[in-house]
């Protein structure tokens, strides 16, 4: 630039100098100091298409781009896109779409080729417009808001418009109804319109006055118009050039310029220059002081410029150049009013340097700057901005590959650091390297340089410490990192720095920063210490003028004051770009420039502000090479190097205006649906105006999430902007800078007011507050409320009014509750005591049964059959209590079978048959058919029949009469129980179906019954989906019980419903023959004298129960017969069965310590104990238990109270099944011994022959595992544990234990061996993990069972 400054003093002011220095300004400027580079919009980025035809800005600054494909609304960061939707009546008519104009409303007009539509609140509404031939759809290229407010169509081949109305407009006659194809509008500052047409050339209009104006001959095909600040009015001609109408005159004259030029579009600019956009051949400007026509140096390495078709051209209030590219979407030339200056490859072009990233700068002695690149080459560029030098590491073999630091020293000649190539000069006439001989090795990474006034080069290696090499004798000092105080801290240099006076030199290390004293030779005199920011990479320093030492690292910005030695950091904190701080200088106005990984900061230690700036200002990127910046003393230019090139600027020209930011509201998200005017949220209107419009938005308690977009509508550096917000006064929160949409998730009913503000360096935006209602779920709503309250208070009057009347209702209710609860109580009084009545019980039933069965004489006979059958009453009452405990918790399930009802009832009276004919009363039954079919649950079912009978049994008199009837429809079957016996009172009749209700009839001097047999009939019957009622009866006098049944099998459920099959099965659980008075399960049954066994002595059979009683008179019964062990416990029983191995094991479940499952579970785990059968005696009946017990592996199951007989016959039973099993397989039974055997043995027993020698060869090695196991006996381990689970019913592991174990009890029966011996010789190391697995396998410790051997030897 300082060339151009020169000049201008230099020459005069003529206008012929004038002239030729803005031409110089023109040319040379734009190449060397203010070349930008441009955005490109592509159907990638957004587009819908690549065509496009116009760009427009509305009235908020927002972009509208007219396609071929549709609209396009672009706020600087999001791309909405509206097309045609033929199953919408509102959407776009064409996706054809022309051009773009706000009426007075700010309501968007549309141009398509269809006509013209009104935008409104997201819809599009048609413009009518008919013609007198009845015309209604017309290409409409163009339209114009004048300004007095008038809106003008033009059309093609339809003549001009004006629009009349909301959705109306009317063809434009008199002097224009000739105009048929008419294809741009312009007016002027004066009020005058001018009108291009294809074919008939510019017409005006002002007032009433139409001019048409004479175009020379080689004007043809009018494009475009323009007019700039002067009044001058242009005209771009397809194939004619540029023609300009000046102010007063009426004719357009040629620019003589651009005669032959293809213009398509026209623009004027504010310093009154005309872009044209030309036809093929981009971009173009005209100069009008000097007549001439220049290129812009816009550049964009995704598009050629130089070649596209530039249809439309548009400056918006930013003063952002758009470009409508046809065919290639939109380009934007963001302006550059900042001042920074770029070199790099995306000016294509006009760069002088490669794309390489930029390593290294320099001034040498005539300002030129030396630029190093990675891999690429050095530059020289002078100071006219045109490259002097070019040596490129392709042509140079010498030159390194990557120049990491330069400095040029008195002799003008340029030291350079090298990665791995070391330190040297380098000829700036050949490029020649010459390398120091000493930089080799170690000392290869040489990553600084730096020159004193001494002659003394200072050169700073990565590993190999700092050295001098005096250029003038050539004497080379080294410096070392070491343990003394007063040396360099780290070996590890990043980068070399001579303090102002040339007294300190700074040095940059990997591990902090030192500082060596020329003048002292001290790396501690000056801090105090030979390293500051200890631990911390240092990648750059600048001093100050006010004696502070600045600092960059990757943790932020240092600043050290010398004269406190006090430290202060600077962070994204106080406003820097970035935390990572690359590189430093400080300008004239002690102000701190520094380059980040983020964009550039400058901080005015004054005032603490800090300034950003990004790629969008005129950066080389955001990105900037670590330590690459210097500053030109001279001109006070600074230059910084990055990933993208060089840029560089005079700070103090550094243009920051505080200027105001536009900030709009520009879209309002539920989930990913956008909301417009009118759209529902539940019952709620979101808003009844644009989102850009409104500041109210309400929504319903379930759209509590949403997004909120903004924007400054900043286009040309939209991430230098960073948006904040606040929620109800607290805390401003910053967005990530450059993103503009704000999320809000899963907020609580309320009302939010929100702020939200937009801050970019100087520039701000006011506060703009909208407030959001969430509307809580309606039975919270303030009208909900409202109504709470009002009921609460209708509530409160009635409970004053009826007072007396609920108290005495409460009485009642505390009545009914304590019947209630008696009941439960009794209830679960009679449940709790089943399993304690059934073992006494037994102690009841059994000896009586003994009785009856001993003792023959006929009057005690008597007595016995009542205590027996009273007895049984007791456990048919339990039995019942059980059923209803089982329907009040819902556990009861029914199995239903189609079932003869005729024949059901027959079989349950032939129970009572006997009864009948003792008391001499007539029982019937009579039947409307011989079948009736119904689906009932036969086992449940006959309950109801029993208790009925039952019942009619208690109150007829002997010679009475029981009568049952069946009647039926095709609905409903209806089962009727009537006697002649008493009748029930009236006022009680409602209530004899009530739990443990009793009538008063007294039945031989005692009150009847217990109240719970006519419930339990209830209860079953409403499973069975019928009724049950009572009533009395006049002819005969006495009572009748009806049950009605539905027919068919429509109400049940099909898991309800069971086969014949399935019902044969259930009945052989419950045999309707064990109801008769239970006499046959208590019956005596004859029983065998159990055989001794082999070796004559009586089996050993062990009793547990901790009821005493019956443990006695168990083992009382059983001692005639077998040898009889008493255990009160499952603990202590497990003990002595490990140990004596009894021959059967009778058990109760519910007992201390250990019950009876788990006795039964741990006896059939053990392969020692599994064989011994186990039979579960206990008072736990129900099926679930059974089912428990059984699946345990217990082998017979018998409920309490059980008869002595049936004890016996199933211990019998067991006992004989398991000798018949003990003499088949010992070949008693066959007479195997005595027939000569020839051995034939089968490869399974083999297989275990060979385990079973393998693990006795290899007892006492305690390291024998199953892989060594498999591997000896020759087959896979997954093969020897399925074989082994097969054959043995245990793994391998377990075998082998189980093996280790019975040797070792073989052993310890000979008490010659100590424990000890006998756990070494079986291959267990560890005695207490012996002593364990020992006891658990025969229920006595290793000691214990050596004494009982002992014992029994003696």
């Amino acid at each position: 630039m300082k060339p151009i400054l020169d000049l201008i003093v230099a020459l005069r002011f003529s206008r012929s100098h004038m002239q030729a220095l803005l031409l110089l300004v023109a040319c040379l400027v734009p190449a060397c100091m203010s070349a930008q580079t441009g955005n490109y919009l592509t159907t990638e980025k957004g587009l819908s298409s690549s065509v496009v035809k116009q760009i427009y800005q509305d009235h908020y600054g927002i972009i509208w781009i007219a396609t071929n494909s549709g609209v396009n609304v672009y706020n600087g960061y999001q791309m909405r896109t509206y097309q045609r939707n033929v199953e919408q009546s509102n959407s776009l008519a064409s996706n054809l779409v022309n051009g773009f104009c706000e009426d007075r409303d700010g309501k968007m007009l549309v141009a398509t080729n269809l006509g013209v539509q009104k935008f409104d609140n997201e819809k599009f509404y048609p413009v009518k417009m008919v013609n007198a031939d009845g015309q209604k759809t017309f290409y409409v290229n163009c339209m114009l808001r004048r300004r007095d407010g008038t809106i003008i169509f033009s059309t093609s081949g339809s003549g001009l418009w004006r629009k009349t109305g909301p959705l109306e407009a009317r063809r434009i006659g008199g002097a224009f109804s000739g105009l048929s194809s008419t294809v741009t509008m312009i007016e002027d500052p004066t009020g005058t319109l001018y009108i291009a047409s294809s074919d008939q050339g510019v017409w005006s209009l002002k007032g009433n006055r139409v001019m048409r104006f004479a175009l020379p001959a080689t004007a043809s095909t009018p494009q475009s118009l323009c007019y700039d600040h002067q009044g001058n009015v242009y005209l771009g001609c397809i194939n004619g050039g540029l023609y300009v109408k000046s102010r007063g005159s009426n004719r357009f004259v040629l620019v003589g310029a651009t005669a032959g030029k293809h213009v398509l579009s026209l623009a004027c600019t504010s310093s009154g220059n005309v872009l044209m956009g030309l036809d093929g051949a981009g971009v173009e400007e005209y100069h009008p002081m000097t007549g001439m026509v220049s290129r812009p140096w816009f550049y964009s390495n995704e598009v050629d410029l130089s070649t596209s078709k530039v249809c439309n051209i548009l400056l918006d209030r930013q003063g952002n150049l758009w470009l409508s590219l046809m065919q290639k979407g939109v380009f934007i030339q963001p302006t550059s009013l900042l001042g920074f200056s770029y070199m790099g490859y995306r000016l294509g072009p006009g760069n002088v340097i490669d794309d390489k990233c930029v390593m290294a700068l320099a001034i040498n002695h005539d300002g030129g700057l030396w630029v190093s690149t990675d891999n690429g080459g050095l530059f020289l560029i002078g100071r006219d901005g045109k490259c002097q030098r070019r040596f490129l590491t392709t042509t140079n073999a010498s030159l390194p590959h990557a120049i990491l630091g330069m400095r040029e020293d008195a002799s003008h000649r340029l030291w350079v650091a090298s990665y791995q190539e070391g330190c040297g000069w380098i000829d700036e006439q050949t490029g020649a390297y010459h390398r120091l001989p000493f930089t080799l090795n170690k000392a290869s990474s040489v990553f600084d340089v730096e020159v004193d006034p001494h002659d003394n080069l200072w050169i700073g290696t990565m590993s190999d410490g700092l050295k001098r090499l005096n250029l003038k004798t050539q004497q080379l000092t080294e410096y070392y990192a070491s343990n003394r105080p007063n040396s360099i801290y780290n070996n590890y240099i990043m980068q070399l720095h001579l303090s102002a006076d040339k007294t300190l030199l700074y040095v940059c290390t990997t591990g902090g920063l030192s500082c060596l004293d020329l003048r002292r030779n001290s790396w501690t005199s000056v801090f105090g210490t030979n390293c500051l920011l200890r631990d911390h990479t240092v990648y750059d320093v600048t001093e100050s003028p006010d004696g502070h030492l600045w600092v960059a690292t990757p943790d932020g910005l240092y600043a050290y004051t010398f004269k406190t030695r006090q430290l202060k950091r600077y962070s994204t904190e106080q406003g820097l770009a970035s935390n990572i701080v690359t590189a430093l200088l400080t300008d004239s106005k002690r102000r701190i420039w520094m380059s980040t990984n983020n964009g550039m900061s400058c901080l005015d230690p004054a005032t603490g502000k800090v300034s950003n700036f990004y790629r969008g200002d005129g950066l080389q990127g955001n990105e900037f090479s670590d330590g690459v910046a210097v500053l030109d003393s001279r001109s006070g230019i600074m230059v910084f190097g990055g990933m993208n090139g060089v840029t560089w600027f005079n700070p103090l020209r550094i243009q920051q205006r505080k200027h105001k930011l536009p900030l709009y509201l520009t879209s309002f998200l539920i989930g990913d649906q956008a909301v417009h005017a009118g759209t529902k949220s539940g019952s709620f209107t979101i808003t009844d105006k644009s989102v850009e419009e409104s500041t109210q938005f309400d929504l319903s308690f379930r759209d509590n999430s949403f997004t909120i977009g903004v924007s400054s509508l900043v286009y040309s550096n939209p991430e230098s902007v960073t948006y904040y917000y606040s929620v109800n006064g607290e805390k401003w929160t910053a967005m990530p800078r450059g993103k503009n949409m704000m999320t809000f998730a899963h907020l609580e009913s309320g009302t939010y007011h929100i702020q939200v503000m937009a801050k970019s360096n100087m520039a701000e935006s006011d506060v703009k507050n909208f407030t959001v209602t969430i509307h809580p779920v309606w039975f919270l709503s303030l009208p909900a409320k409202l109504f709470y309250l009002l009921f609460v208070c209708y509530l409160i009057y009635i409970y004053l009014r009826n007072l007396k009347r609920k108290q005495q209702a409460h009485l009642r209710l505390q009545e009914h509750i304590h019947a209630e609860q008696m009941s439960e109580s009794k209830l679960r009084f009679f449940i709790n005591l089943s399993h304690d009545i059934r073992t006494p019980m037994t102690l009841i039933l059994t000896p009586l049964l003994s009785l009856m069965k001993e003792d023959k004489d006929p009057g005690r006979q008597n007595v016995y059959a009542l205590m027996k059958r009273n007895a049984e009453r007791i456990l048919h009452l339990i039995n019942q209590m059980m059923d209803l405990r089982k329907i009040d918790k819902g556990q009861m399930e029914m199995h239903f079978s189609e079932t003869d009802l005729v024949a059901f009832t027959k079989g349950v009276m032939r129970l009572f048959q006997i009864q009948a004919e003792k008391r001499q009363i007539n029982l019937q039954l009579k039947a409307d058919s011989e079948s009736v079919m119904v689906w009932i649950d036969r086992t449940n079912f006959d309950k109801v029949l029993m208790n009925l009978l039952s019942n009619a049994f208690k109150f007829t008199h002997t010679g009475g009469n029981i009568l049952i009837t069946i009647r039926h429809d095709d609905k409903n079957v209806r089962l009727t129980v009537a006697d002649d016996g008493d009748t029930i009172p009236e006022d009680k009749i409602d209530r004899i179906f009530e739990r443990f209700y009793q009538g008063s009839t007294i039945i031989q001097g005692r009150q009847s019954g217990t109240g719970v047999g006519l419930d339990l009939a209830r209860s079953i019957t409403e499973l069975h989906h019928g009724t049950i009622s009572a009533r009395n009866t006049e002819n005969p006098k006495g009572c009748a019980f009806d049950i009605d049944l539905p027919l068919g099998h429509a109400h049940l459920k099909p898991q309800e419903m069971v086969t014949a099959e399935e019902q044969k099965e259930l009945e052989s659980q419950f045999d309707l023959s064990q109801l008769e008075d239970e006499e046959t399960e208590l019956q005596p049954a004859p029983v065998e004298d159990p055989a001794p066994t082999a070796d004559g002595n009586r089996p050993h059979i062990v009793v547990v129960d901790d009821e005493d009683d019956i443990r006695h008179f168990i083992a009382q019964q059983l001692k005639a017969y077998y040898h009889v062990t008493e255990c009160s416990n499952g603990k202590d029983a497990l003990a002595i069965i490990q140990r004596d191995q009894p021959a059967l094991v009778v058990t109760d479940v519910m007992m201390p310590e250990m019950d009876g499952f788990t006795l039964c579970a741990k006896l059939k785990a053990n392969i020692n104990t599994n064989h011994i059968p186990v039979i579960l005696l206990t008072a736990k009946g129900r099926d679930e238990d059974k089912t428990e017990g059984i699946e345990l592996g217990a082998d017979a199951y018998i409920s309490k109270p059980f008869s002595m007989d049936l004890l016996r016959s199933t211990i019998g039973n067991l006992l004989r099944g398991r000798a018949l099993l003990r003499n088949k397989y010992l070949g008693h039974e066959t007479m195997e011994k005595q027939v000569e055997e020839v051995k034939l043995q089968n490869p399974d027993d083999k297989l275990l022959e060979r385990v079973v020698h393998v693990i006795n060869n290899n007892l006492p090695n305690e390291d024998f595992n199953v892989d060594q196991l498999a591997d000896e006996v020759g087959i896979s381990r997954v093969h020897l544990y399925r074989k082994m689970k097969e054959l043995t019913n245990q793994t391998p592991s377990e075998f082998i234990r189980n093996v280790r174990l019975k040797q070792a009890a073989n052993l310890l029966s000979d008490s010659h061996q100590s424990i000890s011996e006998v756990m070494y010789a079986c291959g267990f190391s560890n005695r207490a993990s012996f002593s364990t697995m020992f006891k658990k396998f025969y229920g006595l410790s290793p000691r214990d069972y050596m004494q009982e051997a002992q014992k029994k030897n003696n």
